[in-house]
């Protein structure tokens, strides 16, 4: 179950926002921090309160405030995203240089389209992030095992059939290394069945003792990292 996706709806039309706020509210998976009808509130919640999506309109007292907060935040650091619901086209006033997520255009009477957007966008959020986090995960080098294992600790794995690279290892390389250490661990609770693929260290060279160190040196690392 993901978390409900935070947004602000932003218009000069009291009523509308009122409505809009209303039919949204009926679902779970939609929260509703704030309903800005001015520039300044609209500014204030998207600081304030950080929606991860902002509805709003563009064109406030015949000119294109809303736009130009849009503009304002287009490509900053941890910008919400918007759903632009306006009477005009969107070939007329949003330029190739601006891309929103969503674009609605008024009048409409099926306001289901606006729950559909919002979780198109949230879907495409999620997308993503798992993205950015699949990158991290595989291509960032951030763990130099170096700078935390001296040689007896370098020996002990090695005779483990664990052969630690001279690089700064990603977060995946370091995890597949945990991983392959993980299989000699055993405790006190584990039951019989889980104690029987736990693989022996009797013929490796290694004590329980320099292993149980090794181990929590890595849960160390890690516990940092968290």
């Amino acid at each position: 179950m993901y978390p409900k996706v935070k947004i602000i709806i932003a218009d000069d039309n009291k009523e509308f926002c009122n409505f809009l706020a209303k039919y949204l509210r009926k679902y779970n998976n939609i929260e509703i921090l704030g309903i800005a009808n001015t520039d300044e509130e609209e500014i204030d919640m998207i600081e304030n309160l950080k929606p991860e999506i902002v509805i709003t309109d563009l064109l406030r007292n015949n000119r294109y405030t809303g736009l130009d907060i849009i503009k304002k935040y287009y490509g900053t650091k941890n910008s919400p995203e918007f759903l632009v619901i306006s009477a005009d086209r969107e070939q007329d006033v949003i330029t190739d240089e601006i891309k929103v997520a969503g674009y609605i255009k008024k009048p409409f009477i099926d306001y289901n389209i606006t729950y559909e957007s919002l979780i198109k966008i949230r879907n495409q959020l999620i997308d993503k992030e798992y993205l950015e986090w699949n990158d991290r995960y595989h291509n960032n080098e951030i763990i130099e095992l170096n700078k935390y294992f001296i040689d007896k600790e370098f020996k002990t794995m090695e005779k483990l059939g664990i052969k630690i690279k001279n690089k700064i290892y990603t977060e995946c390389e370091f995890e597949v290394v945990y991983i392959q250490l993980l299989k000699y661990y055993e405790d006190e609770d584990m039951d019989e069945e889980e104690l029987m693929k736990v693989k022996d260290l009797e013929n490796t060279g290694v004590s329980r003792k320099d292993y149980n160190d090794l181990m929590k040196k890595f849960g160390n690392i890690i516990q940092r990292r968290e």
